[in-house]
C-alpha cells in the first residue's frame, strides 16, 4: 500500500508510510524516520522537500528528547501529589473506620469477629 501525502500542492508517495504507521514507540519511528531520510538524501539530496524533511526531523527528535520526559517528570509529580492530596486521607479515613469498627465491643462487628473466631477454632 502506497500513501499520498500532500505537501505544497506536489502529491508525494511514500510507500513505507504503512510500516512506520505500526511502529509501537516514538523512538522505533523516529529510527525509521532517519532511515528514510538517509535514502532520500542519496537520491534527492539537493530537493528543497528533502531539506525540510530533514529539519522537521530535527525538530521532533529534539522535542523527543527534550520536552517529552520534561512532561512525564510533570505528570508524575502532579500525579504524587494529588494521590498524596486526595487519596491518602480518604484511607486514612477508611483505616479508622476499621479499627473503629472492630475495636467497639457495642457494634455488630465484635459478634462478628467472635463468630468467626468460633468458626476458625471448630473448623
Amino acid at each position: 500500500m502506497v500513501a499520498n501525502i500532500t505537501h505544497d500542492k506536489d502529491l508525494c508517495a511514500i510507500p513505507e508510510m504503512e510500516r512506520l504507521q505500526k511502529q509501537p514507540t516514538i523512538g522505533r519511528l523516529l529510527n525509521e524516520l532517519h532511515e528514510i531520510l538517509q535514502a532520500e538524501q542519496v537520491c534527492n539530496s539537493d530537493v528543497e522537500i528533502t531539506k525540510e524533511f530533514k529539519k522537521n526531523l530535527e525538530t521532533l527528535e529534539k522535542a523527543y528528547k527534550d520536552e517529552i520526559p520534561k512532561i512525564i517528570d510533570s505528570y508524575q509529580k502532579e500525579h504524587q501529589q494529588n494521590f498524596v492530596r486526595k487519596q491518602l486521607p480518604q484511607v486514612e479515613d477508611y483505616y479508622k473506620k476499621l479499627v473503629n469498627w472492630t475495636d467497639d465491643i457495642d457494634n455488630p462487628g465484635y459478634g462478628l469477629r467472635k463468630v468467626i473466631s468460633e468458626l476458625r477454632e471448630n473448623s
